[in-house]
């Protein structure tokens, strides 16, 4: 071993404490970028293998009826690669000992197995017999919900006929990686599942033969670029046929929400990275330069020797290779089972054959290059104070620090009154302005995950209250199959323990403004409606307009729409008119893109009267009174499904806050993290510095507490002004990451309740007082005769 190797591994050891620090914030920073990018690797090598074998659609088209004799005429459009006509039809599934009605989403399927656009990956069973009659393939995480396998029996109410079936095989789709019933937010998959039938069975149950009511498609290479004209040339081909909505994969509900969840992980993997990576630079520098004036003399002694500049940039340079080395290596390791965590909580939410945790050789590799790149970054600075030493200036003391008035005591009256101990803190504070900087960074960036952390998890029970205590506030939500006529809402009242029923008329439209069009739904409200009210994200209620159209402010924005602008209303029912309408307001929803309009003025613009799509129910039931009220509903012929806003309620808390919210314990750890290796290691490195000093103190008579007390000044001082800093960064932070949340399914406030500010703060403050704990117990056991007899 060479005599500067010798010299290393010393100065390692004389350092560790101080170097230890450094190491865990760059390997938290490595486990950062490894978790969070192999999650996103391994989801999206999931979502990529998954739609390969599926052969995933590249657009959806709901239809009235098509006869399939019309299907060449479609196959012909230029950019349409390849064409499958379905049925589609929403069932109700009774399920022994189960009292309320189950939805359900019913599709086809070819009677023999072959691959086809949107296939099934069968999990369990096999595939239907020679006629697939009264046989039923069923989604994996519905069948595991309710308990269901191969060989179970399985009730569905087909169009009004209720059908006793088998279920032969289980199976998922890559058409519905992320399940959300219609008009959900969250996979509820006790109470939605998929159906699959064979085609010719579905065709005779439904009274379908020879024709479909939805198209899958692919598009061309060329088309895929660039569907919107394809697409819009498919609308207008099938317009005679009752076009409800042409949805391309970019807008299906499944592929929008793992791509907003792919886009909000890869925000977090280029940002948490950074954070570490820069904290872990700025206290190497600090260390470095320490470093540098500590072995002044040994420096100038190498160099007598013999050691030129190469040689020694070389020996110094290693300090920080190894630090980053020894980082990155934790920090793989960290970062491996961060993502196997991550991936095990993101199989709960997605549903896919294979999605399991795999190492990436690459992204190791420049997570490695990484940490060595910051690590040396933060160690070239104080290297090349090292090597900028003349020898024989080198090898005599150096010069004593500047001292003089610091700047505040310029104000001679309030520095007399800040105390002889803030008077110390301050002045040190003062003199040792770089290192004082980095404290004051690393506190703010610690703050701002906390901030952020804190912001995310309210902002998630924001969502869920937002949504179930100011715009949805019935206790049911009923929708028929079929426009009903007035009567039905006459019969809503009449069910068991209902207080109040107010009908909603939905109808299915595409909005069009110049080259801009969107197809969705115009929402029917009444004027005195107190169960759906449409509600800006400040909780403020928008009034139905009596005339017009109040529209959510992002499609709005969208369409190129103003106030006062019109807009063409194309609907896919009643007259099917095209018509001008006027946006009447506008309204800052957090979920979809609503179009409300009055009830009665929506009846009249396409000839309809007192049609009745869903009603909204508020009850009060008796347990008797609550399974009448789901019999009465079972056994209405036109019922599409019912939904029980205590249970969502109860589903999307679950899914939002609970699990979503367990990833904030992480956050927490990783804010600690920065705050104890930033605050250790300049508390360490002042000890160093300041031993003379402080032996004296205590042969004056002070305590260790007293003593301690200083630094305590200090530290307070420098991270109460990094937490201030640290509030309006994480603030930012949280709308960067918030942003990446943002669809025509729902948008993400930013939102920070009063607890969560406090919450942050606290911990921050904690952070600091328990480093605090470790550099007393330093100060505890110093030896102070040491202290003063060693040399400077």
């Amino acid at each position: 071993m060479t005599i500067l190797a010798r010299k290393l591994r010393r100065d390692f050891v004389a350092a560790r404490g101080m170097l230890a620090a450094v190491v865990a914030i760059v390997a938290f920073g490595i486990a950062a970028l490894v978790g969070l990018q192999t999650t996103t690797n391994n989801l999206t090598s999931a979502r990529d293998a998954y739609y390969a074998q599926c052969r995933l659609a590249d657009f959806w088209v709901d239809l009235k009826k098509l006869p399939l004799s019309a299907l060449a005429a479609v196959q012909a459009i230029d950019g349409v690669a390849e064409l499958r006509s379905r049925l589609s039809r929403p069932v109700i599934v009774d399920l022994p000992g189960v009292s309320e009605p189950v939805s359900g989403l019913l599709l086809s399927m070819p009677a023999t197995r072959t691959p086809v656009i949107n296939d099934l990956v069968l999990t369990a069973g096999s595939w239907f017999s020679a006629d697939g009659e009264n046989e039923v393939i069923v989604s994996r995480a519905f069948a595991d919900a309710r308990g269901l396998s191969p060989g179970d029996p399985l009730r569905l109410t087909l169009d009004g006929q209720q059908r006793t079936l088998r279920i032969v095989g289980i199976g998922i789709s890559a058409e519905f990686v992320y399940l959300i019933p219609p008009g959900g937010i969250v996979p509820d998959p006790a109470n939605y599942g998929v159906f699959y039938l064979a085609r010719p069975f579905a065709e005779d149950v439904l009274g379908m033969d020879g024709a479909a009511n939805s198209l899958v498609g692919r598009l061309t290479p060329a088309a895929r670029q660039a569907p919107e004209p394809v697409l819009q040339a498919l609308a207008e081909q099938l317009h005679p046929f009752g076009v409800f909505a042409v949805t391309p994969l970019k807008q299906q509900d499944s592929n929008l929400n793992l791509t907003a969840e792919l886009g909000g992980l890869s925000t977090m993997a280029a940002m948490m990275p950074l954070i570490f990576l820069s904290v872990s630079a700025l206290v190497l520098n600090v260390l470095m330069m320490r470093l540098a004036a500590q072995q002044r003399v040994v420096v100038g002694t190498l160099k007598a020797l013999g050691y030129d500049n190469r040689a020694l940039f070389s020996h110094f340079i290693q300090v920080g290779v190894i630090v980053g080395l020894i980082g990155a290596a934790l920090g793989l390791l960290l970062g491996y089972l961060l993502a196997a965590g991550l991936t095990a909580f993101y199989q709960g939410f997605f549903t896919f054959p294979n999605l399991s945790n795999r190492l990436y050789p690459g992204l190791m590799a420049a997570a490695v290059a990484l940490a060595l790149v910051f690590a040396v970054l933060g160690s070239v600075n104080g290297v090349r104070a090292i090597t900028r030493l003349d020898p024989a200036e080198a090898m005599r003391p150096p010069p004593p620090p500047e001292g003089g008035a610091i700047v505040l005591e310029r104000w001679t009256g309030a520095w007399r009154r800040v105390g002889f101990y803030w008077q110390m803190a301050l002045r040190s504070l003062f003199r040792n302005r770089v290192r004082s900087g980095v404290g004051v960074v690393a506190a703010a960036l610690g703050t701002a995950l906390l901030v952020s952390t804190f912001g995310m998890l309210d902002s998630l029970k924001y969502m869920v209250q937002f949504q179930f205590d100011k715009v949805l506030l019935a206790d049911y939500a009923v929708s028929f199959r079929d426009d009903l006529d007035a009567g039905a809402l006459t019969e809503a009242r009449r069910l068991p323990g209902v207080l109040r029923a107010e009908p909603l008329f939905v109808v299915s439209a595409t909005l069009v403004n110049a080259n801009h069009r969107h197809r969705g739904a115009v929402v029917g409200v009444t004027p005195d409606a107190t169960m759906t009210l449409p509600t800006n994200t400040d909780g403020s209620v928008v009034p139905i307009p009596p005339q017009g159209l109040l529209m959510a402010r992002r499609l709005a924005e969208q369409l190129d729409l103003a106030v006062g602008d019109s807009v063409w209303l194309l609907p896919t029912k009643g007259l099917q008119t095209p018509l001008q309408v006027p946006v009447a307001d506008l309204v800052d929803s957090l979920f979809g893109l609503g179009v409300y309009a009055d009830y009665d003025y929506l009846n009249r613009l396409i000839g309809e009267s007192a049609a009745v799509s869903a009603v909204r129910l508020r009850t009060a039931q008796t347990p008797a009174e609550r399974t009448a009220f789901y019999t009465e509903l079972k056994r209405l012929p036109t019922l599409l499904s019912v939904q029980d806003m205590a249970e969502e309620r109860a589903n999307m808390w679950q899914t939002f806050v609970v699990k979503m919210g367990s990833m904030a314990y992480v956050m927490i750890l990783f804010g600690a993290v920065i705050f104890f290796g930033a605050i250790l290691n300049g508390a360490l490195i002042s000890l160093i510095e300041r031993q003379r000093e402080l032996a004296t103190y205590r042969v004056l008579g002070y305590r260790n507490g007293e003593v301690g007390a200083m630094y305590l000044r200090e530290t307070l001082v420098l991270n109460l002004g990094g937490i201030l800093l640290g509030l309006p960064l994480g603030w930012w932070m949280l709308l960067g990451m918030n942003a990446q949340y943002k669809n025509d399914l729902y948008m993400m406030p930013s939102v920070i309740t009063p607890a969560g500010w406090f919450w942050s703060i606290g911990l921050a403050i904690a952070f600091v007082l328990i480093a605090q704990l470790i550099v007393q117990r330093r100060i505890n056991c110093m030896h102070w005769n040491e202290a003063l007899s060693m040399k400077e």
